[in-house]
């Protein structure tokens, strides 16, 4: 998260104070804090969600739980990180780790928290598998704004094919739009799927997402889902709140862990 014009604004400690009293549905017992000068992110220590992040003393998201779809032989099983329960937590230098399972998938989900961009920013991990059954596991990573910064917010995700514009032009989310037009869910109808988001106010702050890696390995935040032009329901969605888009996902048979990497 960045201030426009990369000025620097210094959170006192009485204003993070506030912020931990505040966050919707945790006490300042029930979260695990990462901070700098710049931007402070509360996380839930019963589920390993982004609880809030804090910049420039603005409250900017809240409450973000990734989407897990499962699909199996006996159908499509769908979850969220609010079914995660925090096993274990523990500090590995400034990084958090949190250990999970959700009971909903039958599955373990490691989640690994840390600074990044000199503290502006924060990078997520999540380490799903490997999958003991014949399936797939999508992973969703999941932005959802604070009200009053979302009013009056913009969101920009880069172009990266022109189909849509002709041939679905009421599911083109590329450019700059009003986050205020989304009132309902809209899935991109492109046939490139971007995992970049900015959310931006015109005269304050913005909020960066995106892909940064996938099992270590850097990654450029946008690929082809499928048919070139074609839309495909696990593209990028704004939604009424924000928006979340496919960060990962593992089929049986890989044998081993797989992870992806998002920076907010």
């Amino acid at each position: 998260m960045k201030k426009m014009l990369f000025s620097t604004i210094l959170i006192s400690a009485m204003c993070l104070t506030m912020v931990i009293m505040v966050a919707p549905g945790c006490s300042a017992q029930q979260v695990e804090m990462l901070g700098s000068d710049v931007a402070h992110f509360l996380i839930s220590s019963q589920h390993g969600n982004l609880v809030l992040g804090v910049g420039g003393g603005q409250r900017l998201v809240t409450n973000c739980r990734d989407i897990y779809i499962l699909e199996t032989k006996q159908g499509q099983v769908r979850s969220t990180e609010a079914a995660d329960e925090v096993a274990s937590v523990c500090r590995e230098g400034q990084a958090v780790v949190m250990e999970c399972y959700n009971e909903d998938l039958g599955l373990r989900v490691s989640k690994r928290y840390e600074l990044v961009a000199d503290g502006y920013g924060l990078a997520k991990t999540v380490t799903v598998g490997p999958l003991q059954e014949w399936g797939e596991l999508a992973v969703r990573s999941v932005v959802n704004l604070v009200p009053s910064f979302r009013e009056d917010a913009f969101y920009y995700s880069p172009r990266q094919s022109w189909v849509t514009s002709y041939r679905t032009p009421e599911r083109d989310l590329t450019g700059v739009q009003p986050a205020s037009k989304f009132t309902q869910p809209v899935v991109s109808g492109a046939g490139w799927d971007n995992r970049l988001v900015v959310g931006f106010q015109r005269e304050g702050m913005a909020v960066g997402h995106y892909r940064y890696a996938v099992n270590d390995v850097h990654v450029m935040p946008s690929s082809t889902l499928g048919t070139f032009g074609q839309p495909h329901d696990n593209a990028l969605t704004y939604t009424s709140t924000g928006w979340h888009f496919e960060m990962l996902h593992t089929l049986e048979g890989e044998g081993q862990p797989v992870s992806a990497t998002v920076h907010y």
